[in-house]
């Protein structure tokens, strides 16, 4: 028991020295915090004294400066105008030439080719030349493009093209009917720019239509170097226009009948040389009024007229032009130089007829009038 009661009293001693000891450790922690704090204090208080005695300091050198030397400025470098440095200069010369040869290279060829492109639409014919357009004339690839009455019936059965192909036809028979009550018009020529533009096709087809209304028409082939008219009628070419231009044929002889009221002068075989010389005499003049006593119309294919100078005597000598242009082929420079020329004879040009138009940009009028055709 007394051993016992030892062991508790060293235990109880052992703690109570335990717990003094952390004391005085944590006492010694506090006092060199204590000691930390009043170093940085007395660093703080030392840098803060410099500091003060250092601006107590500048007004003094202040007023030294200013009774000093130093009061008065010297110039270095004088001033001078801007010059411009040489890689900024050329830098703005590469610039501009880039804009220029960018112009020049994409805008150029771009307005060159929006001015020089093919007549499309019956606006471009009419803001190009200042006429009106008789009629626009699709283009036809269901059947052959000959102006055939026989479709009408009710067992023929037709593309809409060929339909569009009529419907355009008979339009530009209208036109020509209205203007004759207005004009002179009995004696009109056919003609276009450049080979190639149907002015073959629509003056067969323009004769054929107006013999559908049972007017009296004669077709005259006055192309002299690519005669056409006399295969389109699968007719005989013997006798004809040249024929009556030499002086080695007569009418009656020279004229095919190849519809009700509708007859052909095909280009004929007479040589070429009298020909000619007949185009620039009274004679043509006399061949035409003596067709003109047989028919109300007279209609005359011609040579393209930028490449056949002999235009210009057939022009002279009828009543009126119909001016045909290729749509998407005729370029606006063509037409316009045509037209010029063939005004120089003194022949008013009474209109345009556009050839070939593509189906989708006929008028949309054409177009509700075909179906209700073949309704």
């Amino acid at each position: 028991a007394a051993l016992e009661t030892s062991v508790v009293s060293l235990t109880a001693q052992e703690s109570a020295l335990r717990e003094q000891a952390a004391n005085l450790r944590k006492n010694l922690v506090g006092l060199s915090k204590d000691q930390l704090e009043y170093r940085r204090l007395a660093s703080e208080a030392e840098t803060n004294r410099k500091l003060v005695t250092f601006l107590q300091d500048k007004p003094g050198a202040a007023r030294i400066r200013e009774h000093g030397e130093m009061n008065a400025v010297k110039e270095i470098d004088p001033p001078g105008l801007p010059t411009p440095a040489p890689n900024e200069r050329r830098l703005k010369f590469l610039g501009m030439a880039l804009a220029l040869s960018f112009a020049v290279g994409v805008a150029g060829p771009g307005v060159v080719e929006y001015f020089n492109r093919p007549i499309q639409t019956e606006h471009d014919a009419r803001q190009i030349t200042g006429l009106p357009v008789l009629s626009s004339v699709p283009l036809v690839q269901s059947r052959r493009a000959v102006f055939d009455q026989r479709v009408a019936k009710p067992d023929v059965v037709v593309g809409e093209d060929y339909v569009l192909f009529m419907d355009a036809i008979r339009r530009l028979r209208v036109e020509i009917q209205l203007l004759a009550e207005e004009m002179p018009l009995h004696r009109i020529l056919v003609a276009s720019a450049l080979p190639g533009e149907g002015k073959s096709t629509v003056a067969y087809n323009l004769a054929l239509a107006l013999g559908e209304v049972r007017k009296r028409v004669i077709i005259a082939d006055a192309d002299l170097h690519r005669p056409t008219l006399h295969r389109t009628a699968e007719s005989s070419n013997e006798r004809g226009f040249t024929d009556l231009l030499a002086g080695t044929g007569e009418l009656s002889h020279s004229l095919t009948e190849i519809s009700n009221g509708v007859r052909l002068a095909p280009h004929g075989s007479g040589p070429s040389v009298p020909a000619r010389a007949g185009l620039g005499t009274r004679r043509l003049v006399e061949v035409l009024e003596s067709m003109s006593a047989e028919a109300d119309y007279v209609l005359i294919d011609s040579s393209p007229v930028l490449l056949i100078p002999e235009n210009l005597y057939v022009a002279a000598a009828v009543d009126g032009i119909i001016l045909v242009a290729d749509a998407g082929s005729t370029r606006p420079r063509d037409l316009l130089r045509a037209k010029e020329v063939l005004e120089h004879s003194g022949t008013p040009v009474i209109g345009v007829v556009l050839n070939r138009m593509p189906l989708k940009s006929v008028n949309s009028y054409y177009r509700r009038y075909a179906a209700y055709y073949q309704s």
